[in-house]
């Protein structure tokens, strides 16, 4: 890249400005993420500031330079004045660079986050600052994936196969060079997350740091959610709180000291079983969370679930679902409701989503079970 000039805008970035050297290209190539990242993650002033990036060579030589230098907004960007010049990627809230991701899917519960995040290619450094975001579970789904990680100041080497996870916690800066291609599932959960039940909530606090562990359980309660992240427009908050909740309770079982429930089955007085359905009755749409029922009755997340289940035979979400399909049924009575006019009342994303649904439960279409078939 001799006498190259590379431009950008970084946007919202902090004012600063600075001169790196860099040794050969794959230093330069560092250097221009480890600017993106500066621009993504810096603390904004509150003004939007417009940058430019200066990448020079001298000619026949292997040392070069980069000038950062942030300003005030101006109405003309560099991006407009070089609308051909190349563009330094964004950097996502987990560090990851989103231009050379495959994939990168979301879905939300609450504050509760659930990530699918794939990349055929190495990402080399992936850094993150200490926050109070919570804690987060990282699970391979395949391939052989290498990195290398910075824990207590040296650095480590990992391998994670399919299935094997890793557990950090915010609160601890982060950093690390990812080796080679990705897929991995990903669940941020919020340091309140267990806010209601205090036993669970220490439990979560005090998780350790693992890395590349094996967990029997784990893949097969998240895998639930893979096919969710492909159609987040169809998918309930109720029904990914549920997993997360799930996967919590395992992390402060498994790897925390929260002492597992005991053999004899608690079941919900008659009271909080009418509160519950009401609940949900009334939010079809399925746009409320485990700790919103929970809370109305009296317990806590894990607790509710567990009774919930052994009352009614059905998890809440489920319990949701066939009241769905019962609910489309009355309806389907009136032929002068339309079926996209029902799907919408029953909390369905789409008329297709209704059908699929539907057909799935009762083994024929809505039109045709209006028809009598």
């Amino acid at each position: 890249m001799d006498d190259a000039v590379v431009r950008a805008e970084l946007a919202q970035a902090h004012a600063g400005s600075g001169t790196r050297y860099y040794r050969g290209q794959p230093a330069f190539d560092d250097i221009l993420s480890e600017t993106a990242r500066w621009a993504t993650t810096a603390p904004s002033p509150g003004a939007i500031l417009t940058g430019r990036l200066f990448a020079r060579r001298e000619p026949g030589s292997a040392i070069g330079s980069i000038d950062i230098v942030a300003m005030l907004h101006c109405n003309i960007t560099m991006s407009a004045l070089l609308p051909n010049a190349p563009r330094i990627s964004s950097v996502d809230s987990l560090g990851c660079q989103t231009a050379v991701l495959a994939r990168n899917e979301r879905l939300e519960a609450g504050r509760a986050v659930v990530l699918r995040k794939a990349s055929e290619t190495a990402l080399h450094r992936v850094e993150t600052r200490e926050s109070t975001r919570g804690i987060l579970l990282g699970i391979a789904l395949s391939g052989l994936h290498k990195r290398d990680i910075v824990v207590d100041g040296r650095t480590r080497s990992f391998e994670f196969t399919p299935g094997a996870i890793y557990l950090r916690n915010f609160a601890e800066p982060y950093r690390a060079e990812l080796l080679n291609g990705f897929d991995f599932l990903l669940v941020e959960m919020p340091a309140t997350a267990a806010e209601g039940d205090p036993a669970e909530a220490r439990a979560l606090e005090a998780l350790p740091r693992l890395q590349a562990e094996t967990d029997p359980i784990l893949p097969h309660i998240a895998a639930a959610l893979l096919p969710a992240l492909g159609h987040s427009q169809t998918v309930s908050t109720l029904f990914v709180d549920q997993i997360v909740v799930a996967i919590q309770t395992h992390l402060a079982s498994r790897f925390g000291d929260l002492k597992p429930p005991g053999r004899q089955r608690s079941l919900l007085s008659h009271a909080q079983e009418a509160r519950a359905k009401e609940m949900l009755a009334n939010r079809l749409q399925g746009d409320l969370l485990v700790a919103d029922i929970a809370a109305s009755c009296g317990m806590s997340r894990s607790s509710f679930m567990r009774a919930f289940r052994a009352t009614v035979g059905t998890t809440p979400h489920q319990w949701l679902i066939r009241q769905r399909i019962e609910t489309a049924k009355a309806l389907l009575h009136d032929s002068r409701v339309s079926l996209a006019e029902i799907g919408a009342r029953c909390g369905f994303a789409d008329q297709s989503h209704f059908t699929r649904v539907f057909a799935a439960r009762t083994g024929v279409s809505p039109g045709m079970w209006r028809r009598g078939g």
